[in-house]
């Protein structure tokens, strides 16, 4: 992204490639909000790659997805909620 562009922009991105709304997102770098009318370069990051910790709020309810993960001819089905956890999921795997 360029640095011209908002945060709101970004998040846009980030929404289209995760299929998650902006309205659901928090974007965090060293525990500041960034906030959505401010560009990239209003935060003046200090290196070219920035760390930035996306914050989303769950789905109400208790929504599950289906996760398919396959190991050369077999396939394992697992459902999870938005709020499983990798570590508690490769448990299941395991």
């Amino acid at each position: 992204m360029p640095v011209s562009a908002t945060i709101l922009e970004l998040k846009k991105k980030i929404g289209s490639v995760l299929n998650l709304k902006v309205e659901r997102q928090t974007l965090r770098h060293d525990n500041e909000e960034l906030y959505n009318d401010r560009t990239i370069a209003y935060y003046d990051f200090k290196k070219n790659v920035a760390t930035l910790v996306l914050h989303f709020k769950p789905l109400s309810g208790k929504p599950k997805f289906n996760i398919t993960v396959k190991d050369g001819d077999d396939e394992f089905n697992f459902k999870v909620k938005e709020t499983t956890l990798i570590a508690d999921l490769i448990k299941k795997i395991e």
